[in-house]
């Protein structure tokens, strides 16, 4: 008789319980209470496809997608997951695009102040290069 059987209990969470038979490959584990009763067994593949669903499931948990959202949920329900998280990207790229235009036309407006001159017939003129600056023409 073993003196120190291994057996997962159902306190346990899916990522302790994956930890703890990382070392064993059997193909079924059993449950047990802390007195050492059995209360059933569970299978490794069930396990394993467990941590699998719930893996997957992270990426979708960055752009707004919940745990309880998969492929057949209804779509008026996804919207209602995604939302929120649609309205603040749609903040963000229109923040975006609004910081860029500034800074285009900031600097186009310094480009046009730093290659232009005043010409001998008092206008201003812009100069399509550098090295062309002083060549300024009436």
């Amino acid at each position: 008789m073993l003196t120190n059987p291994f057996y997962l209990t159902p306190e346990m969470s899916l990522t302790d319980a994956m930890r703890s038979v990382l070392v064993r490959h059997y193909p079924v584990y059993p449950v047990c209470e802390k007195t050492g009763r059995l209360l059933g067994l569970l299978r490794g593949q069930m396990l394993f496809e467990a941590e699998a669903i719930e893996l997957s499931a992270q990426p979708g948990e960055m752009v707004g997608v919940e745990r309880e959202e998969r492929l057949t949920t209804p779509w008026l329900r996804s919207l209602k997951f995604r939302h929120p998280w649609l309205q603040v990207n749609l903040f963000c790229g229109l923040l975006a695009a609004l910081v860029v235009d500034f800074f285009r036309k900031r600097s186009i407006a310094s480009l046009r102040w730093q290659y232009s001159c005043r010409c001998s017939s008092g206008r201003q003129q812009i100069l399509g290069c550098r090295h062309s600056q002083f060549a300024c023409a009436g």
